[in-house]
Parts: structure tokens; C-alpha cells; sequence
């Protein structure tokens, strides 16, 4: 789901999205962050980020118990200042450290799937955290 490239996300959304209309299967979205902290060797409180550009972050944190996940903290934006205070005395996960995998989405689509956290391919979208850059404005007749 994100945070990722907008075009990649938007491709790879729309690519589940057609899978489950026409195989009529259910699909968990999982998010960039969330794969890098089960993917992640870390057990206890484990906080993830990504690079966001402008000296900031896209973070999250969650509690790990035996491979699963429960979310402290959703995905968000922040500076990086701000998400290393929020996360003192956390396990930190950095992308360049460990960058999510496709076995990382798959393991925690696997869990999500396993608690029955599908979902509605009509409700499936992408996880933009930053707003757009770029505006068109149509001028006024």
C-alpha cells in the first residue's frame, strides 16, 4: 500500500485490484512499513522508517510477538527529529538497513489473512502520506 513511488503504488494497487475482481479472491493490503517490521528479526517494540525526502520520515511503530504484529503507531509522516524522540528506546528500523521485500509483504499478508483482515478490493488505496506537490488550477472565465 505505501509509502512508495506513486506510480508503483498506483500500478501495483490497480494489478490487485483486477486479480481479485476477476479471480473473485479477497486481498489484504499491506503497508512498506508494516512488511519491514515482520520481515525484521526484532521481537518486542520495533519502530520503522523510510526516507521521505525533506529531512523528514515515514514511520510507524508496533509491538512483535512471535512473527505478528500489533500497531502502535500507524504510518505517518514526521520529521525525523520528531520520530526519533517519539521512538526513544525502540528498536529502529531504518530502510536502508532493511529495505521491505516481497517475502516481508508476504509474511504479513499471510498473518493478516490468517486473522481474516481482508480487504474490499472497491476500498483499496493506496497509502499516501504526504500531500500532493503539484496542484493544477484551471483559471476562472
Amino acid at each position: 500500500l505505501g509509502p512508495g513511488s506513486f506510480t508503483g503504488l498506483r500500478v501495483g494497487i490497480a494489478t490487485a485490484k483486477i486479480f481479485g475482481y476477476a479471480l473473485k479472491k479477497r486481498i489484504v493490503g499491506i503497508s512498506s512499513l508494516e512488511a519491514m517490521a515482520v520481515q525484521s528479526a526484532t521481537e518486542g517494540r520495533v519502530a520503522v522508517f523510510l526516507d521521505a525526502g525533506r529531512s523528514q520520515v515515514y514511520g510507524a511503530a508496533y509491538q512483535k510477538k512471535h512473527g505478528r504484529l500489533k500497531t502502535l503507531l500507524k504510518p505517518s509522516l514526521m520529521t525525523q527529529e520528531a520520530f526519533m524522540k517519539k521512538m526513544e528506546g525502540m528498536r529502529l528500523v531504518k530502510s536502508d538497513e532493511e529495505a521491505p521485500t516481497a517475502s516481508g509483504v508476504a509474511l504479513a499478508a499471510i498473518a493478516a489473512a490468517s486473522s481474516g483482515k481482508f480487504t474490499d478490493p472497491y476500498k483499496l488505496e493506496p497509502l499516501y502520506l504526504r500531500g500532493r506537490d503539484c496542484n493544477v488550477t484551471l483559471p476562472k472565465k
